[in-house]
């Protein structure tokens, strides 16, 4: 740990799922790998961290209120893609980010398969029975996504794909970091192509990579 920095064990799998009001993914016969977690995110409040589900089926977020220490699975897929069925199922959720529109991105880390979501109310309260509202943005790239960020001024998403994906379909401006990713921009807001719309506003995948 370097001088200067500390840390707090808020919670764990464990104290979770001893509480019965609490919930999470966990999806059974996956063993260790019934519940992991992969990237997460903040709400801008800093009070909510968002917890995506990287498991092989049933995948899901997992919402973990830091101010009240509870979790609450917002939500989780029906474990049918082991059957090849992924209409109403998830899997290997490793990016989260808060998006400028106040919405969440979650993304699965599937090469050349990976879709992405966004929850466009993802501070739904579910214990009281409200339904969250989720789609899947079509308008970027099947890839196995590693990662999801916005620039500063929230006008550009960025994202991290596995070394396995087309080098051609990253577009020339993307490059090999030293973990073996490569990175690219891959959507921005305002582009000329009308069919994608997403985040509240239109994001749309730029014409010189994927038009």
């Amino acid at each position: 740990m370097p001088a200067g920095v500390s840390y707090k064990n808020l919670t764990s799998l464990h104290e979770i799922e001893a509480d019965p009001s609490q919930s999470i993914v966990r999806v059974p016969g996956l063993g260790t790998g019934a519940s992991m977690t992969d990237m997460s995110a903040f709400d801008p409040s800093g009070r909510y961290i968002f917890l995506p589900h990287e498991t092989f089926v049933g995948a899901g977020v997992t919402r973990y209120d830091i101010v009240t220490d509870r979790a609450v699975n917002l939500f989780k897929g029906d474990m049918n893609g082991g059957h090849g069925d992924w209409s109403g199922d998830f899997g290997a959720l490793d990016p989260a980010t808060w998006t400028p529109a106040n919405t969440l991105l979650v993304a699965e880390e599937w090469s050349g398969e990976g879709r992405v979501f966004e929850l466009m109310s993802p501070l739904t309260d579910v214990e009281a029975g409200e339904v969250i509202d989720l789609r899947e943005l079509n308008s970027i790239p099947n890839v196995s996504h590693e990662g999801l960020r916005f620039n500063h001024d929230g006008t550009k998403s960025m994202g991290s794909h596995k070394i396995n994906e087309s080098m051609e379909s990253m577009g020339s401006d993307s490059f090999w970091n030293q973990w073996g990713q490569t990175r690219s921009i891959f959507a921005t807001y305002g582009s000329s192509i009308e069919r994608c719309a997403a985040v509240g506003f239109r994001l749309s995948v730029t014409a010189s990579r994927f038009g």
